[in-house]
């Protein structure tokens, strides 16, 4: 059976809930490594940190988890995730639950959406999820169900699908060809 791997990270840091609960739901029939900012890192596009030397430390690992945080932006933790764990190689690279709306010109300023675009840059279908929400106490309950959206959703072919995506929809189309060669039903 082969189990697929993916690369999570963000742009609102490690500890947001988002990725908390994103990383707990892929888990269930995927290995997921999050490599995310040791903090907050929202509008940072995709920027890189050209000056400081990336750090990376392990935060926890349980069940089919393994947690890093990193000192740079979402697309700095694609790039080191990508090049520290060559043999985790991800068949697809999720970013997200961004804590607010990535939709329209919004995407262009996005860390979480900025993750995306590196990693259809380095040839992995990339998907990004937003909440539309800016509360402090936002509700992620709904990820995992149908009424999240993703902001965009890129293919390493190309292929753009645009907001309002069904989050449901959007991981139909990216987990098709891996979970032929998953056997998902243990």
């Amino acid at each position: 059976m082969n189990i697929p791997h993916i690369l999570l990270t963000n742009d609102d840091g490690v500890d947001a809930m988002g990725i908390r609960i994103l990383a707990e739901l892929l888990s269930n029939f995927a290995d997921v490594l999050v490599m995310a900012p040791d903090g907050a890192r929202s509008g940072a596009a995709c920027s890189i940190t050209p000056h400081t030397p990336l750090c990376y430390k392990k935060k926890s690992e349980y069940s089919r988890i393994q947690v890093y945080a990193c000192s740079g932006t979402p697309v700095d933790c694609i790039k080191l995730a990508l090049e520290q764990f060559p043999d985790f190689k991800p068949d697809v690279i999720v970013s997200g639950v961004n804590h607010g709306d990535n939709a329209s010109v919004s995407v262009h300023y996005s860390g979480t959406m900025g993750a995306v675009l590196e990693g259809c840059m380095k040839g992995y279908s990339s998907v990004g999820f937003s909440i539309c929400d800016f509360s402090s106490d936002a509700d992620f309950s709904a990820i995992g169900k149908k009424s999240v959206k993703t902001s965009l959703c890129i293919t390493s072919d190309s292929q753009a699908l645009h907001t309002p995506i069904l989050c449901v929809l959007a991981f139909t189309r990216i987990f098709t060809a891996i979970s032929k060669s998953a056997d998902l039903s243990t």
